[in-house]
């Protein structure tokens, strides 16, 4: 998956798999592997699989997460 796809599935608050943020880095999936169970990384598990949460594949890609919009009074 390419770069753009990873940050737009994140922006989409879709969580990315290993393999996809690594390749979109660069990096390799040990690296991400290892960063995850670090506690650099965070992730979820889903079953076995750790998945990264969108904000960490925004941050891994230099990205700036969008702010929320305020609520309405």
């Amino acid at each position: 998956m390419l770069a753009m796809d990873v940050e737009r599935e994140a922006r989409m608050g879709r969580q990315i798999s290993v393999p996809d943020i690594a390749n979109a880095t660069g990096r390799s999936r040990a690296a991400i592997y290892r960063a995850v169970r670090n506690g650099e990384l965070r992730a979820t598990k889903l079953g076995r699989t750790p998945m990264i949460l969108p904000s960490e594949a925004l941050r891994l890609l230099g990205v700036e997460a969008e702010p929320a919009a305020p609520l309405a009074a």
